[in-house]
């Protein structure tokens, strides 16, 4: 019998703070985050597009694939902010959407 620990991994984009009304904007900077054991609150937190700030994260010594690694600990809190980046073209970040599979071969074949 073997025992696995349940985790999310989740590519992450820094946001600064821009401007005297204090406007978030994404920076170039990113990194892979691992959050273990995460309740059912933490997996609703880290929906595409929202925008998180995180204290106590732990940085891994090496980079994987150019990407910073972060882990999360007990100790790690998390804090939704009010701003979402959905559909924000200084993002880049459009919602998904989905396509049948016979819309794609119709698609591809024009």
């Amino acid at each position: 019998v073997r025992t696995s620990t349940p985790f999310l991994k989740v590519k992450l984009v820094a946001f600064q703070r821009f401007g005297a009304r204090g406007k978030y904007r994404p920076s170039e900077k990113m990194a892979m985050f691992t959050l273990w054991r995460a309740t059912d609150c933490q997996y609703n937190l880290f929906k595409e597009g929202s925008v998180i700030r995180m204290r106590d994260v732990f940085v891994k010594e090496k980079t994987r694939d150019g990407l910073v690694q972060l882990s999360s600990s007990t100790k790690t809190k998390f804090f939704s902010l009010p701003y979402t980046c959905a559909n924000d073209p200084l993002v880049g970040y459009t919602k998904r959407k989905f396509i049948s599979i016979g819309r794609i071969y119709i698609k591809s074949k024009t």
